[in-house]
């Protein structure tokens, strides 16, 4: 029988344990090319990607973790965070839980910065149903202007075929992460200038789906904003 007093070195052990198998399995069945990791600056920045799976989740962890070398943290929505699968994976990415409560996530975020971490947002909010890439939410931008730092935009690509929001488990495709050019924020700039800027990055990401049409499914992209 295991002791109370024994589970916080069992869970110390099980977190890198499991990053482990699953830097293995990620490696073997999903992970394509890396483009563009030298668009990452060496200061902290926000990375924002498309999300069209739990792949991303992974798949974006893996190689800030294994290639990229950076700090890094996510924001995660509680239920990701308190799931009985995922909570192990925003432990190990350090996940910054999204709630109610956005005074607190905006202070963890700033403090993210401050310590020198990047913070991953998916301005979609929540997995594409459909593969069409989702209004984004300008918080990652109100984040960015808050401490006049970069955003950089990453694109998955392969990752709605691999798995989907309506399928159970995953099928075995490799998945292709890039990295561009990052885009600056002023510090402080006013709401109209945020939303026109939050537009822009959106219609850059239809860019991005339209270079990626001869090797997957295409991308259509929903220009309102929220």
């Amino acid at each position: 029988m295991i002791k109370r007093r024994n589970l916080p070195v069992l869970q110390s052990c099980f977190i890198p344990v499991v990053s482990f198998f699953t830097a293995i399995l990620i490696r073997i069945f999903w992970l394509g090319k890396i483009e563009g990791l030298e668009n990452i600056p060496a200061s902290p920045c926000i990375i924002i990607s498309n999300h069209a799976s739990y792949l991303d989740f992974l798949l974006l962890g893996y190689v800030l973790k294994r290639k990229s070398g950076k700090k890094f943290r996510f924001w995660a929505k509680t239920k990701v965070v308190k799931h009985s699968l995922w909570k192990t994976y925003s432990k190990l990415y350090n996940s910054i839980e999204v709630n109610v409560n956005f005074r607190k996530l905006n202070e963890l975020s700033a403090q993210a910065i401050q310590n020198g971490e990047c913070v991953c947002i998916f301005p979609e909010g929540q997995r594409t149903r459909n593969g069409t890439i989702q209004s984004f939410k300008s918080g990652y931008l109100r984040l960015a202007a808050s401490s006049g730092i970069e955003v950089v935009p990453a694109f998955l690509e392969n990752t709605y075929l691999a798995w989907p929001a309506h399928n159970f488990l995953p099928k075995f495709r490799k998945c292709h992460v890039r990295f561009y050019p990052s885009i600056p924020v002023e510090k402080n700039i006013s709401e109209t200038m945020l939303d026109e800027l939050n537009i822009r990055i959106m219609k850059k990401y239809g860019q991005y789906a339209e270079q990626t049409r001869n090797h997957s499914r295409s991308y259509n992209v929903d220009t309102k904003t929220n």
